[in-house]
């Protein structure tokens, strides 16, 4: 247990420096328009991705231990690569429809936008997938060394292009593109090797079981499509109200001050859950309803206590991060960190509730939740695009407010399906270690010297990691697990 929480552990963090160099560099060529349009094509990924690779992707993760097991893992992950390609097809149809018809992203060319959105969509999603499935099945190390490799040459690839005379979105979109394009052979010949090369034999079994197989796929997937769908626009449609409400300068330095706290709030939550998810996955097979909510509750402890210290952590720091982290164009950008902090803290915890749906197959219970969340933010953003004078602080604000309440109801909607026992004075004992990190706000001034951000944000950090060493993770009984 503990190796391979070291090397997980060990390629996070590489994956979060690389991910924040990466918003460095790109504010440091893009300006805010350009950073806009950046949103909104990762708005377009996000809807290809989450509504028809992820609820697809959820569905191998959870059966990729039997299908190791039964010599058809290589299989059906050639299989998913093909369904890849349908859905990077979907994407190539939607920005070049979008682009050409709307005019939304600007001044870019609207086919080549298309054709290199599609590909980088394509060659991200399997290398993604394969270093994800890596991770189920046992292989740390693997998992670590495609995800960080690849997350490094996608940054090397694209500052190689801005920095060259092409500081546009197509050009760092197309940059990262060909770093993944590398690995997609690679994550193939790892994944063969690990698990067997697929046989005619093999394949044409898999055809004669097709439809059974299809059945169960469309079982679990079809709700969820649905689910993620409207996730979506609670999760990355807020970005199109936004572009017409406000603009794309104002949309670009939103989405980089959200981004900046979600890039770290993610690289803790997927850390934590990289730990603990295949942990939970591992013990719930074969295993009645009351074991899976006793494994579930687990999770549960195991992991918000440090998104809560987190979130307090990176509230606390969040000028400092605005400082080092993004360009001199977008310095005014720190607020939105902040409250992005809030914003990430409430979806990590909803997420956690989200496992119940999957662990039950009860996908279909996501659906009215998410429904829900869409409505409160879509909503919530053009109420505030009422009056001009609220849009700058009034936009990031009610998607907090949202996000609060959007969890409120998935936790009741999830709870009725599995138990789940909440503790509010344990959660609310790790929200009062938490304050006193806020206060290193108090010493936040304009401009002030990186050097001296560096040494606040070290501050932070060792004072968070001890939090999170002696009052949580020293408490958990790693032999278990």
């Amino acid at each position: 247990m503990t190796s391979w929480f070291l090397i997980v552990g060990m390629g996070r963090v590489l994956q979060a420096v690389i991910g924040l160099a990466a918003i460095k560099v790109a504010t440091s060529w893009l300006p805010p328009a350009e950073m806009g349009v950046f949103s909104l094509i990762y708005g377009v990924i996000g809807y290809v991705g989450l509504t028809f690779s992820n609820p697809i992707g959820l569905y191998m993760t959870r059966h990729i231990n039997e299908w190791e097991s039964e010599g058809l893992a290589s299989l059906r992950f050639f299989w998913f690569f093909l369904y890849l390609l349908l859905a990077s097809l979907l994407c190539f149809l939607l920005v070049f429809s979008l682009s050409r018809g709307f005019n939304l992203f600007g001044s870019q060319e609207h086919s080549k936008l298309a054709f290199v959105v599609a590909l980088f969509f394509l060659s991200q999603s399997t290398v993604n997938t394969f270093a994800n499935l890596m991770n189920i099945i046992g292989n740390q190390l693997t998992f670590v060394s495609v995800s960080v490799c690849s997350l490094g040459l996608a940054l090397l690839m694209a500052w190689l292009i801005v920095s060259n005379g092409y500081p546009n979105t197509l050009h760092w979109i197309a940059g990262q593109a060909l770093s993944y394009i590398v690995f997609v052979p690679i994550s193939f010949a790892l994944f063969f090797s690990k698990n067997g090369r697929i046989s005619i034999v093999k394949i044409q079994e898999d055809l004669l079981n097709f439809k059974p197989g299809i059945k169960g796929v469309y079982k679990y997937t079809s709700p969820l499509l649905l689910a993620t769908g409207l996730m979506w626009l609670f999760v990355e449609g807020y970005r199109f109200p936004i572009e017409v409400i406000a603009g794309l300068e104002y949309l670009g330095k939103f989405s980089v001050g959200l981004l900046v706290a979600q890039r770290c709030g993610v690289a803790i939550e997927t850390l934590t859950t990289q730990v603990f998810s295949p942990v939970f996955f591992k013990s719930i097979v074969g295993s009645d309803k009351q074991h899976r909510q006793k494994q579930w509750n687990q999770l549960f402890y195991n992991t918000v206590p440090i998104y809560i210290l987190s979130a307090f952590f990176l509230a606390g720091v969040s000028p400092y991060l605005g400082r080092i982290l993004v360009g001199d164009t977008y310095q005014d950008s720190w607020t939105f960190i902040f409250i992005g902090v809030g914003v990430q803290l409430f979806r990590s915890i909803g997420n956690i509730f989200t496992t119940v749906a999957h662990s039950e197959k009860d996908t279909s219970s996501l659906i009215i939740p998410y429904a829900v969340a869409a409505g409160l933010c879509i909503g919530g953003i053009v109420l505030v695009g009422q009056r001009p004078e609220w849009i700058y602080y009034g936009v990031p604000l009610s998607f907090l407010l949202t996000t609060i309440l959007s969890t409120v109801f998935i936790a009741f909607r999830m709870n009725k399906i599995l138990k789940t026992h909440l503790n509010f004075f344990v959660l609310g004992k790790y929200c009062v270690l938490g304050l006193p990190m806020l206060t290193m706000l108090l010493g936040w001034k304009s401009r002030l010297d990186m050097k001296f951000c560096i040494l606040a944000i070290f501050l932070g950090g060792t004072i968070y990691v001890g939090l999170v060493y002696v009052f949580h993770l020293k408490k958990i009984n790693w032999r278990q697990l």
